[in-house]
């Protein structure tokens, strides 16, 4: 282990909705910044900064993160280390090990997603504005002001494409092989933000709404089978992928989606979905 040059500061923060403490410890190295957060359990996360990055900044957002999150005194199995890149990355790091106990990824990712895009915009509006975190796509929807309705849509309306051109991942396949296409190291690649994630986000907060959060938290921690699923949902699966793909394709979108604005976000996700097909067969 490296010898610590410096203790900056130890803090401890009390929040209003739990008893339970959080510390914060900074230190420094030679070469990098360290944060480490504990709760009364155990030492739980080490962020590791860049020398010249903002400690103060980036533990603000540490604390705004942990500060929403339900169970502060889960005990974790070991510590977590994170590498601090962006605040998308560093929530969906963060929730991703809160999250350690959910073994159906699809399910996983899409409560992320749907949690990161409402604490996006309470806490983060700058953040939140990369949508898709592709630049191009981005700029398209920074320049025509979409609305927070039109915004919401974005990602339904991604799924529709998908259908439509024949690119959509089966719910099936994504919950029998979810290694293949969930990756915490590929969240920021074409493919994840305009495929993966989009339906993830979709199908999730679909499922959510028919079924309620506690009954999907529960059932992503089992291992996926046809079985498994009947039996919690009592339909088969294959029956709830195409009610979902209905409901997507039945959606009435705001008026921004019919006209020209609306083709050319198509044409956009066209130019960005020329190599799905290509990253789908690979990953058969």
């Amino acid at each position: 282990m490296r010898k610590v040059i410096a203790l900056l500061f130890s803090l401890c923060i009390f929040f209003s909705c739990s008893k339970v403490e959080f510390n914060y410890n900074i230190l420094e190295t030679k070469e990098k910044k360290i944060i480490k957060v504990k709760n009364f359990s155990s030492h739980l996360i080490s962020i590791i900064l860049e020398k010249n990055e903002d400690e103060q900044q980036i533990l603000h957002m540490i604390k705004q993160i942990l500060s929403s999150y339900p169970d502060k005194s889960k005990k974790l199995k070991s510590p977590k280390e994170i590498k601090y890149s962006n605040p998308y990355l560093l929530f969906f790091q963060i929730r991703d090990f809160y999250y350690d106990d959910l073994k159906n990824l699809a399910l996983k990712y899409g409560l992320i997603e749907n949690e990161w895009l409402n604490f996006s915009d309470r806490y983060f509006q700058n953040e939140g504005k990369k949508f898709f975190r592709v630049e191009e796509l981005d700029s398209f929807i920074l320049e025509k002001k979409l609305s927070k309705a039109e915004i919401s849509e974005l990602y339904k309306f991604t799924v529709n494409f998908l259908l439509s051109e024949t690119l959509f991942v089966s719910i099936q396949e994504l919950f029998e092989r979810p290694y293949r296409y969930f990756n915490l190291n590929e969240l920021e690649t074409f493919f994840s933000r305009v495929v993966i994630i989009p339906e993830a986000k979709e199908l999730t907060e679909f499922l959510v709404k028919k079924y309620g959060k506690d009954k999907i938290i529960k059932f992503a921690r089992m291992n996926y089978s046809k079985e498994s699923w009947k039996k919690t949902f009592g339909e088969p699966v294959n029956e709830i992928e195409e009610e979902f793909a209905k409901s997507i394709e039945r959606y009435r979108f705001s008026s921004f989606f019919y006209g020209k604005e609306g083709e050319k976000l198509k044409n956009l996700l066209s130019i960005y979905n020329k190599n799905t097909k290509n990253t789908l067969f690979k990953k058969q």
